[in-house]
């Protein structure tokens, strides 16, 4: 059953009138309550809001009218061309801006981000990701407790137990802080580790406080006392 509180129409359409030139909005829920003190739409039972080509859907949400922000609960769902997040709880803020948290993973093209908490910027790419935080770029994969995002040019800097992985060079590294910087479609990725730093390779080790690797030329740089560790043939 739906349930309108006294104006709640006419507040919606004077809204959508006056933002045409903008976009509009459509709301649908089983159940809508319009707060006018808030300039306010609480909805619950399968909300979905919609706005040019975005579709968010969850159990149950708000939905500011002056701001043009959603904050959706449950089961949240978020598409919008070859972009899909979901989470426990999501805010949009109408725009360029998602931030969720609880169990949130996002694909944009061949980009992944999985963390308990993510904000993305979805037109420069740039995610800030935190707690079990993984980012996939196609090329490579990096975990850590917090991870900043340039997923446009990508340039992944983690901290706190990071490890990394280079796919087309079979290279992978950890350390406590890592940066990784690649041109997008091109074997040219860079990596500096520091904080008891390990990379492997082709089956060789290298240790140190600060590894600086340059994986198309194979080529680690090592700065303070190191350790190689050669795999040799029996």
């Amino acid at each position: 059953m739906k349930r309108w509180y006294a104006g709640c129409l006419a507040v919606l359409m004077s809204a959508a009138a006056a933002t045409a030139a903008a976009a509009e909005v459509a709301i649908t829920a089983d159940e809508l309550t319009y707060r006018g003190a808030a300039d306010t739409v609480d909805a619950r039972g399968h909300v979905v809001v919609k706005k040019d080509t975005a579709t968010l859907e969850g159990d149950s949400g708000s939905y500011v009218l002056g701001a043009g922000t959603a904050v959706l609960r449950g089961g949240v769902r978020y598409t919008d061309a070859a972009r899909v997040m979901t989470a426990t709880t999501l805010t949009w803020d109408g725009g360029r801006l998602l931030t969720a948290e609880g169990d949130v993973r996002l694909a944009d093209g061949d980009r992944m981000l999985i963390g308990s908490y993510v904000r993305y910027d979805t037109v420069d790419g740039y995610a800030h990701v935190r707690g079990s935080a993984t980012v996939r770029t196609g090329e490579a994969e990096m975990q850590a407790g917090e991870i900043e995002a340039y997923t446009r040019e990508i340039r992944l800097i983690g901290s706190g137990g990071v490890s990394l992985r280079q796919y087309e060079n079979e290279f992978t590294a950890t350390g406590d802080r890592i940066t990784y910087t690649q041109t997008p479609g091109a074997d040219d990725g860079y990596a500096v580790l520091e904080g008891d730093a390990t990379a492997t390779q082709s089956g060789h080790t290298v240790r140190g406080p600060r590894l600086d690797i340059r994986l198309q030329d194979r080529v680690v740089e090592t700065k303070g006392r190191s350790t190689l560790i050669i795999q040799t043939k029996e």
